[in-house]
């Protein structure tokens, strides 16, 4: 799922933190 890192469409805010760690 790393289509987009900037791009919260479909992902949940907690794997986008997790992305960014």
């Amino acid at each position: 799922m790393k289509k987009s890192d900037s791009s919260p469409s479909g992902d949940t805010p907690e794997e986008e933190l997790e992305k960014l760690r």
